[in-house]
């Protein structure tokens, strides 16, 4: 089995030990440009029914067996099932794993398999987004979503990292050899800096001014909220997509 780990201990950037090699976090730059892969490593069975569900002719009747055994199957089937995804999977493990050893016998356990595989997401900064096996409930996801990264604004890696740059001593260089986790817990702590700064301005003239703490906790693992079930999104939504 692989080990549990305090997600707080990853803000050190260290090498995770496991009974099958030293497991790394990537760079940041090696992120970015692995990030077609890594968003593939972060996909469950939901997640390719519906890719591959865009993909195919759902009309033909071997498709339709072919989407509903992908619904149904574990992960850990799907990826070992099929050349491609098992060559991206097994690509990220060689970059990350130490010692490749014990790679066959990790590929060849599914405990072991999403052990690793879990490992190398939270040590990435990676989740599964919400889904849903109904199409409705799918297309609600979907378009919040979009909403959400509309309303956030498009942040690009330059945004992120000439922050990074201008709000601290750190230099490019310095950012570009960080893990993802540190570059993003460095950015929102310069948000907090912010707000604060602001926040203690606006108190100097008005009481009603609430002054949050620059140095709060922040969760970069914090869950989105949990998915509906179809009766309750008919409740809610009924109609929306008709």
């Amino acid at each position: 089995m692989i080990p549990k780990f305090d997600r707080d201990d990853f803000i050190l950037g260290d090498s995770i030990e496991t009974p099958y090699g030293n497991v790394r976090f990537l760079k940041y730059t090696e992120y970015i440009r692995l990030l077609p892969e890594l968003s593939l490593i972060s996909m469950n069975s939901l997640h390719f029914y519906w890719q591959f569900k865009k993909s195919y002719d759902s009309t033909d009747s071997d498709i339709q067996e072919f989407l509903e055994l992908t619904k149904k199957a574990p992960l850990y089937e799907i990826i070992v099932n099929r050349d491609d995804l098992a060559a991206i999977y097994l690509k990220i493990f060689k970059i990350v794993l130490d010692s490749h050893d014990r790679l066959e016998e990790i590929f060849k356990s599914e405990d072991l398999f999403m052990g690793m595989r879990k490992l190398i997401m939270d040590m990435n900064f990676l989740s599964e987004g919400l889904v849903s096996e109904e199409e409705e409930i799918q297309e609600y996801y979907d378009t919040r979503k979009k909403m959400q990264q509309k309303e956030a604004g498009k942040q690009s890696v330059s945004d992120v990292v000439s922050s990074i740059v201008a709000g601290t001593s750190n230099s490019f260089e310095d950012v570009r050899n960080m893990t993802v986790i540190q570059v993003y817990t460095i950015y929102y702590r310069l948000g907090a800096f912010k707000t604060f700064d602001a926040q203690t301005l606006f108190a100097t003239v008005s009481e009603k001014v609430k002054i949050e703490s620059w140095n709060k906790h922040i969760d970069l693992f914090a869950k989105e909220e949990v998915g509906i079930g179809f009766e309750e999104f008919n409740k809610q939504y009924g109609g929306l997509f008709n």
